[in-house]
C-alpha cells in the first residue's frame, strides 16, 4: 500500500501517483493506494476527473480517499502504508516527509526541491529535469520501478527512515541547533 499523504492540491500529484499504481500493477496486481485531504479546485471538476481516471485506469478497487484529517489522525493513517509516495514537483521542505520517515515509512519521491536532503538513503528520489517555468515529471514506469526496489527491502527502508529522523529531525537536535543559533546572534 502507498500513500499519497497531504492535500491534493495540484492535480498532477494525484495524476503521478494513479498513473505509477496502474504501472505497479504489472508486476503487483493488488497494490493500493491511500490519498489524503482535500482535492484541487473547484472541486465538482476535481471529483468528476477522479472518477473518470479511476475508472479508465482500472483503479476503482485499488485506491482509498480519506479525506481531511487531523494531525492526531496522522500515524494511524499513515501506518497503513508501505511507503509514502511523494509527488509534488520541487517540494522545499515538506513536514509530511518528515512526520512519515519518524514513523519509520520510506518514500519514493521527485529527485528535485529539498526532499532528497530531507530522505537521503530512506527512499529513492527519481531524477527529473528541475526547471523553474515548468513542471516536468518523470515516467509513471519509472517511479513504479523505484516502488518496486524499497519495496524489496521494505524493512531496511524503514529501518533507514526511523533512523534518520532520529538523527536529523528529532526534538532534541532541533532545539539544540536553534539555541546554538540564538546564542550566536545575541552575542553579535
Amino acid at each position: 500500500t502507498l500513500l499519497l499523504g497531504g492535500n491534493q492540491y495540484e492535480k498532477y500529484r494525484l495524476e503521478l501517483a494513479l498513473k505509477t499504481l496502474k504501472a505497479l500493477h504489472r508486476d503487483i496486481p493488488n497494490a493500493k493506494l491511500i490519498v489524503t485531504g482535500k482535492l484541487w479546485l473547484p472541486y465538482p471538476e476535481a471529483e468528476m476527473w477522479t472518477k473518470q481516471a479511476l475508472k479508465e485506469m482500472g483503479l476503482v478497487d485499488h485506491v482509498t480517499f480519506t479525506g481531511i484529517y487531523t494531525q492526531a489522525e496522522a500515524p494511524m493513517l499513515y501506518s497503513k502504508a508501505h511507503l509514502l509516495l511523494h509527488t509534488k514537483y520541487a517540494d522545499p521542505s515538506p513536514g509530511l516527509v518528515l512526520e512519515t520517515l519518524a514513523l519509520g515509512l520510506p518514500v519514493v519521491h521527485l529527485g528535485n526541491g529539498g526532499v532528497p536532503e530531507l530522505v537521503g538513503d530512506a527512499g529513492i528520489g527519481v531524477p527529473v529535469e528541475h526547471d523553474w517555468d515548468q513542471i516536468n515529471l518523470p515516467d509513471p514506469y519509472e517511479m513504479a520501478k523505484a516502488v518496486m526496489q524499497v519495496y524489496s527491502r521494505c524493512e531496511e527502508y524503514a529501518q533507514k527512515a526511523r533512523q534518520r529522523a532520529l538523527d536529523n529531525f528529532s526534538l532534541e537536535k532541533f532545539t539544540t541547533r536553534h539555541a546554538e543559533i540564538f546564542e550566536k546572534v545575541l552575542d553579535s
